[in-house]
């Protein structure tokens, strides 16, 4: 193999690579409040392009009643609800499975080539309780509440919005243009 071929198929691997690529959301604590956020490149892609392919996203994804806002090319808001978060604990009468529905605000801001995404208002409900999530996961003082179970729900919130993110993205670079 000589050198040009060489550099074509890392060239190609690498290009394989960086479309196959996994968008992440993490949350953190901001003013007081978990938020996730964020920005993902989508080159060669118009804001109308953008806002039809989230359209479809959104009708596969969520409910009618589940949209809250939209404004044609520029964003779409819902307010959703997955059943992401769960975790078992030891009691003296053996093993308790919690089961958590992940309630969230998603906002979708969408420009030429670029799109944002950002979570807020997230919050654990279940039969039980409705619980905002900066005050199930963290302490008074902003750091994360120890233990095992406070860092896996943590963990399993970051995961479904990477989920629900990572739906979106494909979505939207799978869409092909209509030529009719």
């Amino acid at each position: 193999m000589n050198k040009k071929s060489l550099i074509l198929c890392i060239i190609l691997i690498l290009s394989g690579l960086q479309s196959y690529s996994q968008e992440k959301m993490t949350t953190h604590l901001e003013n007081g409040y978990l938020i996730g956020q964020a920005i993902v490149p989508l080159k060669g892609k118009t804001a109308d392009e953008i806002y039809k392919s989230s359209l479809i996203w959104e009708a596969k994804t969520f409910r009618e009643k589940d949209i809250q806002s939209k404004i044609k090319d520029q964003m779409i808001r819902i307010r959703g609800l997955s059943r992401a978060v769960n975790f078992t604990h030891v009691v003296s009468s053996g093993f308790v499975i919690h089961f958590f529905y992940l309630y969230y605000t998603l906002q979708i801001n969408i420009k030429d080539e670029k799109l944002k995404v950002e979570a807020y208002r997230i919050a654990y409900y279940n039969t039980f309780s409705y619980l905002p999530a900066e005050q199930y996961l963290y302490r008074k003082d902003g750091k994360l509440k120890g233990g095992q179970v406070h860092e896996k729900v943590k963990k399993q919130t970051d995961a479904e919005l990477s989920r629900l993110l990572n739906s979106l993205v494909k979505t939207i670079k799978g869409q092909k243009k209509d030529n009719w």
